[in-house]
């Protein structure tokens, strides 16, 4: 069976509305450039860390620096600080659509850190995402 088509919308997009219309709403699926997903694979114990709110706390070396993801030992490349300026360097290298992208991130799924993002692409550009939350304020979302 072939996907549903979007008429005058690129490939992926959902259109839909609440009851009565009150609320209308555009989604888009697209796959994640390859440099940007093994960027936030290799770094989720960065991103775990910036999500938990633990950056000021003393967490053991071993915990903060190994990700076990199933059978795979994976050690971050960054520090949780770096996270946000690296992220958006790969997006801004990877270019087009995904040009600017980090100042848009809402959420990383599954689980709050992994290879899915919600991205806002509103217009006018969106006020808040995760990079401009306060500290205190990244987990709760």
């Amino acid at each position: 069976m072939a996907p549903t088509k979007t008429p005058n919308a690129a490939r992926g997009t959902m259109r839909g509305s609440s009851a009565h219309k009150v609320v209308t709403f555009t989604t888009r699926a697209v796959p994640i450039p390859p440099t940007i997903l093994d960027f936030i694979l290799e770094n989720l114990t960065a991103l775990k860390t910036l999500v938990r709110g633990k950056r000021d706390q003393q967490i053991e070396e071993e915990e903060q620096d190994v990700d076990l993801h199933g059978d795979v030992i994976r050690k971050s490349t960054i520090s949780p600080d770096q996270f946000w300026d690296v992220f958006a360097e790969k997006c801004k290298d990877v270019g087009g659509d995904w040009e600017g992208v980090a100042a848009k991130t809402w959420a990383f799924g599954p689980q709050k850190a992994g290879g899915c993002l919600l991205i806002d692409a509103r217009k006018p550009k969106a006020i808040a995402s995760l990079v401009f939350l306060p500290e205190s304020k990244v987990h709760r979302f």
